[in-house]
C-alpha cells in the first residue's frame, strides 16, 4: 500500500509492530496535529491490528485504544479542517481468529 501511495506524490509514514505509545503517544499526537498538511487534499490512515467486538483495538504492547482516541489528533489539526479524513482498519477480533474482518469506517 505504501508503494502505491508514494507513487502518487503523497507523504507516507510507516510503523510496524507499533506499540500503543507509538500510535497514540505524545509525539504522534503532537506531530499529526501540528503538522502542516496544507499541500495535501486528504488524510488517510491505514491500520492492521487486533481488537475486540466492542470497538477496542490493541497495540503490540497489549494496551487498548479506540478509534476516537486515534482520530482525536487528526480532527484537531487546523490544516486538515474541511478535508476528508479516511481511516481504513483491518481488525482481527477474538471471535474471528479463524478469519479476518474488514471494517470500513468513515469519520466526519
Amino acid at each position: 500500500m505504501a508503494i502505491v501511495i508514494k507513487s502518487s506524490a503523497c507523504s507516507v509514514c510507516s510503523a510496524f509492530d507499533a506499540a500503543f505509545t507509538k500510535l497514540l503517544g505524545p509525539l504522534f499526537c503532537y506531530a499529526v496535529s501540528k503538522m502542516d498538511h496544507g499541500q495535501y487534499d486528504c488524510f488517510l490512515l491505514a491500520l492492521i491490528t487486533h481488537g475486540d467486538d466492542g470497538g477496542t483495538f490493541y497495540g503490540s504492547d497489549g494496551k487498548a485504544f479506540t478509534l476516537e482516541m486515534l482520530m482525536a489528533p487528526i480532527k484537531r489539526c487546523r490544516t486538515l479542517a474541511g478535508k476528508p479524513k479516511i481511516c481504513i482498519l483491518q481488525v482481527i477480533t477474538i471471535s474471528q481468529l479463524l478469519g479476518s474482518s474488514f471494517r470500513f469506517i468513515v469519520v466526519n
